[in-house]
């Protein structure tokens, strides 16, 4: 007799996630298009603000998603792996509770959209 799997609510509300966010949600899934921090004026999407100790608070806001990475450098300025670090998301980013949703899901997905609208294509 074949063994039956069957999902787990966390795993069956996290493919409806999966299978109903923006495709820009499952991109930014994979990598995020966060804005690039030049020498002179500041590009569209990057804000930065002074604070009392000479530390900076910059925020970059990836142009496809709307998430934001909020990170606030050490006094002077100075960046490294151990700064204050939080991001924030537009409302449906965040998968449930519990599903485990990884990159590679991500792209699945988005390939199986792709190839949904293929066929569609090539039956008209």
């Amino acid at each position: 007799m074949p063994l039956r799997y069957s999902l787990t609510q966390e795993e069956r509300e996290g493919q409806d996630w999966l299978h109903n966010a923006p495709w820009q949600f499952l991109a930014c899934r994979i990598r995020h298009e966060w804005p690039d921090i030049v020498p002179g004026p500041l590009p569209p999407g990057v804000e930065s603000i002074p604070q009392r100790d000479g530390a900076f608070q910059i925020t970059l806001s990836c142009s496809r998603s709307g998430c934001q990475k909020i990170e606030t450098t050490h006094a002077g300025g100075v960046y490294d792996a151990d700064i204050d670090r939080k991001y924030d998301h537009p409302d449906g980013y965040n998968a449930p509770r519990g599903a485990s949703i990884t990159p590679t899901m991500c792209k699945t997905e988005l390939l199986r959209r792709h190839i949904e609208w293929q066929e569609k294509q090539n039956a008209q």
